[in-house]
């Protein structure tokens, strides 16, 4: 038993991904979005890093129209209240 929580703690705690997951999209289905892009991301996302996201964005999108880091908020940030702000702000 207690062989199996040291593992799942260190499963848990020490394992990185180091695989492309979601699979990045060709950088022609990225430069034929021509509607405007608003970059919206958390700097503790570890599945998206923000300095790759924004890096791949700049180079891509043509339209890319604004840049937000929010900080301290990680991946799933459609469930932060305070992205949910920030988009509120985007689209109002």
């Amino acid at each position: 038993y207690q062989f199996m929580l040291e593992y799942m703690r260190l499963a848990l705690t020490e394992f990185k991904f180091a695989g492309d997951y979601p699979s990045p999209l060709p950088a022609e289905e990225l430069k034929a979005v021509t509607h405007p892009i608003h970059l919206v991301l958390g700097d503790q996302d570890l599945l998206f890093p923000t300095a790759g996201t924004v890096a791949i964005a700049q180079s891509h999108f043509q339209q890319l129209s604004s840049t937000q880091i929010l900080p301290g908020i990680g991946h799933g940030i459609e469930t932060s209240q305070v992205a949910i702000t920030a988009l509120q702000k985007l689209l109002a």
